[in-house]
């Protein structure tokens, strides 16, 4: 699924195989391209198997994974480089 043709699809199955991986003991570091925005709204209702808008195209943030975070992922992007 991570070469998946709807890139949402695709980031979903990146993001959640290296999970995965890291919630398996992997030390790896994991950089996942996410080009839909703020990914969050779309992982919680993935995670509590609620229903989501498909996103539009929006800013492309990254999804960094790894055993550095408590959460296991952290998001880096255009929501972050935004002035307070």
């Amino acid at each position: 699924m991570s070469d998946h043709p709807e890139p949402l699809v695709a980031s979903v199955a990146q993001f959640e195989l290296a999970l995965r991986r890291v919630k398996h003991g992997d030390p790896g570091r994991y950089v996942i391209s996410w080009r839909h925005g703020n990914p969050l709204p779309i992982l919680n209702a993935l995670a509590k198997d609620t229903p989501f808008e498909d996103p539009a195209p929006g800013d492309t943030r990254q999804i960094v994974i790894s055993h550095d975070f408590p959460s296991l992922f952290h998001v880096v992007g255009a929501f972050e480089d935004r002035p307070a």
